[in-house]
């Protein structure tokens, strides 16, 4: 890997970081009166459900790109591969970000 994508997967990993760092921030907050919780529970479960069915899908596609093109050409380089693995440390910061809400 070049320099320049060793930054793009130290800034993923910063925003995890930072987004960990708010997810615990907001948490522990008070989380609201009986009807705000029932709301954001009814929000939570349906956001992690369309996450879930999202990931899904999202996973056979990330390992295909990823593995395919190492199994056909041994030599090949893999920027789609390495753009979908930096794309799934951003999609654990949304996951994060709607565990949150």
């Amino acid at each position: 890997m070049n320099l320049t994508e060793w930054y793009i997967v130290a800034a993923a990993l910063l925003a995890l970081g930072f987004a960990y760092y708010k997810a615990r921030w907001v948490l522990r907050r008070d989380p609201g009166s009986e009807k705000m919780i029932e709301i954001g529970q009814a929000i939570r479960e349906g956001s992690m459900a369309f996450i879930k069915a999202e990931y899904r899908v999202m996973a056979i596609f990330v390992v295909a790109v990823a593995v395919l093109p190492r199994l056909i050409d041994n030599d090949a380089e893999r920027p789609a591969a390495r753009a979908m693995l930096v794309g799934l440390l951003v999609l654990m910061c949304i996951w994060m970000g709607i565990f949150t809400a």
